[in-house]
């Protein structure tokens, strides 16, 4: 009778089939456990005893519901965990031997599976993500109490086969996540995988730090990337995942979101000698932001090429979620990397940065001549003049933050930016500006060049002269 619940099959299931995996299933069970309490057992009897009929139980409720809620399939995923549950509380009670904790874990083990998989069977939506990635928890509580090398690698196999699902349907939905923002979905589908995997790794390392540990901690990265990510999107998009343009805005967010975590993992790991996972997931976010503001924000998506419109206000519009944040994260980012080798990774978000944030003061003083819609096709002379003076206060202030920080890299940058104010003013403001503007261009930076040289000489070249003090 449990087999034909109302809402848990198809009417045209054959239940003789059912039937007879519930006898195999039945059968295996039984058989393999008389055979792990006998005097000849040895480590075979629990693995079949806890493998076959988990196979049998899940490929029946594949057949019979194509992967729908079933309130059937749950209640004999609970009778199959009180079952196994009851089974490794009994295990000592087999003839002494090693196999006494090999037994018991991999009994408890196939306990917590069964109830992972009952909870997933009743559930709607990707719960079967959330109920594999719930297992881990468990089994790593059990490796604690019985130390067998298999559970650890049975938390590893988890770790693989969730994040397959999260590469193979990134969504890991089947349908809409809800159009609340951030507490949708997406929170439990990602959030709960990603906190069960790391509380598994924190469990794990306890004992040692070996590959499952940093698989569980891999894949507890992988969930909280996915998370923001989706999250960002879900917002974004007004409640979609995968469907949709993506804005500006959108991909300034995401590349805040890769610099944070690069960020937070930095200062997770504790630097060049911390934990592998959390040092080297810091060099990849870091990279892929460095590389997501080079490419996506300043070549693919920046509004002088697409002509979209930055939106919003004067100030607070895409230009500073897509440039100014993402520059700011990336001078953090290279401040907390200082010690990092090779000299390549440190200066590649200092460099994206720079670079980002010269972008962030052209196009805002663009914006606020010419609109949402940023062309800088037709310059009139005002906006010329502009970009001659905001070009020259920023190569000021990146050399005032270079002298006072004793950074080389501030400094060249900001001899760079004066050696592009100088070009411009000479090739393009003596053509396009005319009268007072043009007389201020050049008297302006003529005197900026001198101040410049001066306090070059006073502050840099004479410390650097002067010997150490004793």
């Amino acid at each position: 009778p449990l087999l034909h619940g109302a809402a848990a099959l198809p009417p045209d299931t054959p239940t003789g089939l059912l039937w007879t995996g519930a006898l195999l299933g039945a059968g295996y069970g039984a058989g393999a456990t008389a055979g792990f309490f006998s005097r000849r057992s040895n480590a075979v009897w629990p693995c079949l005893a806890a493998a076959a009929p988990l196979a049998i139980f899940v490929y029946s409720y594949w057949f019979s519901t194509w992967f729908h809620a079933s309130s059937s399939f749950a209640l004999l995923g609970a009778g199959l965990a009180i079952a196994y549950a009851v089974a490794a509380e009994n295990a000592h009670k087999r003839p002494a031997g090693a196999l006494t904790d090999w037994g018991a874990a991999i009994y408890a083990a196939a306990a917590v599976a069964a109830l992972a998989l009952g909870l997933a069977m009743v559930l709607e939506k990707g719960w079967l993500t959330v109920a594999l990635a719930a297992m881990a928890p468990g089994l790593a509580l059990i490796e604690r109490r019985r130390p067998v090398p298999v559970l650890r690698w049975l938390i590893a196999g988890l770790a693989g086969l969730v994040a397959l699902r999260l590469l193979t349907e990134p969504s890991i939905l089947g349908g809409s996540p809800g159009a609340t923002p951030l507490f949708n979905w997406l929170l439990y589908a990602y959030g709960l995988p990603a906190a069960a995997f790391w509380y598994a790794g924190r469990e794990l390392v306890k004992r040692r730090d070996d590959l499952p540990v940093k698989l569980a901690e891999g894949a507890a990265l992988m969930f909280l990337a996915g998370l923001i990510g989706t999250e960002i999107r879900h917002l974004m998009t007004g409640g979609s995942v995968t469907g949709g343009t993506a804005s500006l805005g959108e991909y300034g967010l995401h590349t805040l979101s890769w610099l944070g975590l690069s960020i937070g993992l930095r200062l997770r790991s504790g630097g060049d000698a911390g934990r592998l996972v959390p040092r080297y997931g810091a060099l990849l976010f870091g990279g892929l932001g460095s590389a997501s503001m080079l490419i996506n924000t300043l070549l693919l998506q920046n509004p002088v090429v697409t002509g979209m419109p930055v939106g919003g206000g004067a100030l607070l519009n895409d230009l500073l979620l897509a440039y100014l944040l993402p520059a700011m994260l990336g001078g953090v980012l290279y401040r907390l990397m200082k010690s990092a080798s090779p000299w390549w990774l440190k200066t590649a978000p200092a460099t994206a940065g720079l670079v980002m944030a010269f972008a962030y003061v052209t196009l805002e003083t663009a914006r606020w001549f010419e609109g949402p819609v940023v062309s800088m096709s037709h310059l009139d002379p005002g906006e010329l003049y502009a970009l001659s003076v905001v070009w020259l206060l920023f190569a000021l202030g990146l050399l005032t933050a270079g002298i006072g920080f004793g950074n080389a890299i501030l400094r060249q940058a900001a001899f760079g930016v004066l050696l592009l104010v100088t070009l411009k003013v000479f090739l393009v403001d003596l053509a396009g500006l005319t009268g007072l503007l043009q007389a201020g261009s050049f008297i302006g930076l003529g005197l900026a060049l001198v101040g410049i040289g001066l306090a070059y000489q006073r502050l840099v070249l004479r410390a650097a002269k002067a010997p150490p003090q004793a």
